[in-house]
């Protein structure tokens, strides 16, 4: 018996040691750094009186502690689109996970995350949310757990150095919802010798999930919300004299708030920013009761995996959608 305590013991030691260790001659920091990275935040929380958020966008980490990034979001049905913001980041020294700060248009949000797949990506959790000030002249601080703190006043945004005990992140008290998601590495940047910025879909067909991430149709659904739309399916994009264009088909459930559409044929077109980041697509002639979804989207893995969140629906204005795309 004491054999197999000292087995298991040893067992633990060597695999704790192998679950977080920082690839050789890597630092934690040049981990993170290394690439630009996409992600998706959405809500898991089903709270009356609130419809929930959501965002997708690209970060940097920056080599002194801070980050820059772009998201479009999406609080309490309220959407915007490619809104700049910044913050700061910190690595776990085991090169496990770390923890960002995100501050865009008043809004803090501490998250923290997980590496997986080799560090090509990440799992996060939002562990701070917290609202714009009541008033002016009110401010909102933490700790970033960075040797740094930030401070928000009026929707703008400050590194500064801690001089002494940093208030928690408090004045409206923090929003009601609760976000997870993820997050892989991505490119900044056209394709060298891309041409038509529409053409670096083609040849490609992709695969897609869209799912909404709290209730649809009911401003008050109590402890049992009604479920939303989720759908799965398939598009070809195809660039026709300068103007893209996608066609497939995709199966939607509406739960118990109406049909399951099997099969259906789609249509719809696609933009592509400047910058080859992500773009817009538009899925129509879905059928009754949502027939068009258009989702902003953000690239990951090399132009392979694109994060989605729509940015206008033909459904209850209270509905947030969010999706992930992979190439066939």
């Amino acid at each position: 018996m004491k054999n197999i305590i000292r087995l298991l013991s040893l067992f633990s030691v060597a695999a704790a040691a192998s679950w977080a260790a920082c690839p050789a001659g890597v630092t934690p920091s040049q981990l993170i750094q290394s690439s630009p990275w996409a992600f998706q935040l959405t809500s898991s929380s089903f709270e009356t009186g609130f419809s929930g958020s959501g965002s997708v966008g690209t970060f940097q980490a920056l080599p002194d502690g801070t980050l820059k990034g772009t998201e479009t979001f999406s609080i309490d049905t309220v959407i915007t689109r490619g809104a700049q913001f910044q913050g700061t980041w910190t690595a776990y020294a085991d090169c496990s996970g770390g923890l960002l700060l995100f501050a865009v248009n008043g809004y803090a949000m501490r998250v923290e995350f997980v590496y997986t797949n080799g560090a090509q990506g990440m799992l996060l959790v939002v562990v701070d949310l917290t609202s714009r000030p009541a008033a002016p002249q009110r401010c909102v601080s933490g700790d970033s757990v960075s040797s740094q703190a930030f401070v928000i006043c009026d929707s703008t945004f400050d590194v500064k150095k801690p001089s002494g005990p940093v208030a928690a992140m408090a004045v409206n008290g923090p929003l009601t919802s609760v976000l997870t998601g993820f997050a892989r590495r991505t490119t900044f940047g056209c394709p060298v010798g891309l041409g038509d910025r529409l053409d670096i879909l083609k040849g490609t067909s992709w695969a897609f999930r869209t799912f909404s991430p709290y209730w649809v149709g009911d401003a008050n659904p109590g402890p049992n919300p009604a479920p939303g739309e989720v759908s799965v399916g398939s598009f070809v994009p195809f660039n026709i004299n300068g103007l893209g264009r996608l066609a497939g088909t995709e199966t939607i459930s509406y739960g118990t708030l109406g049909p399951i559409v099997r099969q259906a044929q789609i249509s719809g077109r696609y933009l592509i920013n400047a910058d080859c980041s992500g773009g817009e697509i538009m899925i129509m002639n879905r059928g009754n009761p949502v027939q068009s979804l258009q989702m902003e989207f953000v690239f990951a893995d090399n132009f392979t995996q694109m994060f989605m969140l729509n940015d206008s629906y033909t459904g209850d204005s209270r509905s947030m959608v969010a999706g992930i795309a992979k190439k066939q």
